[in-house]
């Protein structure tokens, strides 16, 4: 019930699309409502407690700026919030302590806290010790403006405080800019391999004899990757090479590519070329690195006799040597206009007598105790 109350008040503008940007907008909101909500609370228990209380001009000040920087968290400007506030906060303080309006000295200078959080959630870590270095060198300074109001003292305390907060800070400002990084990363990647799906949908539609083959490997070496013990970013990279394995035949002509009886030498030649075009074509995005290797070496043999570089053995990529053993499997199945689709069981035989010859034997194992 509270949930559904709270939601509504720190949900951020719907124009704010980047995750990370929400969630930083959101817990801005949740920030300046829990201050609200400590205002009101403070100055209810005081009114109830029939105590006497003034608000000071500053305050005054305080609370509008406050109220306002509320209003710009809900909206696509909720940057100039945290500003405002990163602002109001010294300014309320030292207005108070300087004019003699606040009771209690170190009481007041607690209420700088709230900046360094503030400050920690949306400066870079320079930008922390930058804040709290212009607000401390004011606190140790207060004395000599307001000698009679602020004892030397509290303002060394006072520095000290904020010296140590802001260290403290400092470890949650870089885990959260940390965290925006890595969200932004993953946005990256979703949108490349938004791309390696639609390229790998165009060349099945190029190539219908090939419909659905690559979202099928694709699934299939999921699996056994994981079977073989990889996880996490691994078994991406296994993801994204079985998409990519063959992009490189974009670049192999339609006489070659769709002939429907066997190749010449000539035409061999021209599409073998398509495990190499691959890696030349996305050779400059670092993190499909691995999967460039699968498209580049899923014809490589185990002992030796395969291409483009006639690697042996496990000097053959690991996730190459996996995609391998799901790319002919599903292939063989498949029918193709030089040949019927063969039977599962042969299939199976085929893939235990080319078992350390085409294969890794390790691999071919896994394979076959999934297929059991």
């Amino acid at each position: 019930m509270l949930r559904q109350l709270w939601r509504p008040l720190v949900e951020p503008a719907r124009v704010i699309d980047d995750p990370s940007e929400r969630r930083s907008a959101r817990l801005l909101a949740v920030f300046l409502l829990s201050l609200v909500a400590l205002f009101v609370a403070t100055n209810a228990a005081y009114l109830i407690g029939g105590l006497e209380t003034s608000v000071s001009a500053a305050d005054q000040v305080g609370y509008v700026i406050l109220l306002v920087s509320y209003a710009l968290s809900r909206s696509r400007y909720y940057r100039a919030a945290a500003l405002l506030m990163l602002v109001m906060f010294p300014m309320v303080v030292f207005a108070n302590v300087l004019s003699g309006t606040s009771a209690n000295v170190a009481a007041s200078l607690a209420f700088l806290v709230p900046g360094y959080i503030l400050a920690s959630i949306f400066l870079a870590p320079r930008g922390v010790v930058a804040y709290g270095a212009l607000v401390s060198a004011a606190v140790v300074l207060l004395p000599r403006f307001a000698p009679g109001v602020v004892p030397a003292g509290a303002a060394v305390l006072g520095t000290a405080a904020a010296g140590l907060i802001v260290v403290a800070l400092l470890a949650i400002a870089m885990r959260h800019r940390d965290s925006i990084e890595r969200d932004h990363r993953v946005q990256l990647r979703r949108a490349y391999d938004h791309a390696l799906e639609g390229w790998s949908r165009a060349l099945e539609l190029r190539d219908k004899e090939t419909e659905g083959h690559s979202r099928r490997v694709t699934e299939l070496s999921v699996q056994l990757a994981r079977a073989c013990g990889l996880d996490g970013e691994l078994l991406e990279d296994v993801y994204r090479g079985a998409l990519l394995h063959d992009i490189g035949k974009m670049a192999v002509p339609d006489h070659v590519l769709r002939k429907p009886g066997p190749l010449t030498d000539e035409e061999w030649t021209v599409m073998r070329r398509h495990t190499t075009v691959a890696a030349e074509m996305l050779a400059g995005v670092p993190f499909l690195e691995p999967a460039l290797r699968v498209a580049e070496s899923h014809h490589e043999h185990w002992d030796g006799t395969g291409y483009p570089r006639g690697l042996r053995g496990e000097d053959i990529p690991l996730l190459a040597r996996i995609f391998t053993v799901v790319d002919v499997w599903d292939a063989l199945l498949s029918h193709r206009p030089y040949r019927d689709a063969w039977p599962r069981d042969r299939v199976l035989a085929h893939l235990r007598e080319q078992r350390g010859r085409q294969f890794d034997p390790a691999v071919v194992d896994r394979f076959l105790a999934l297929q059991a």
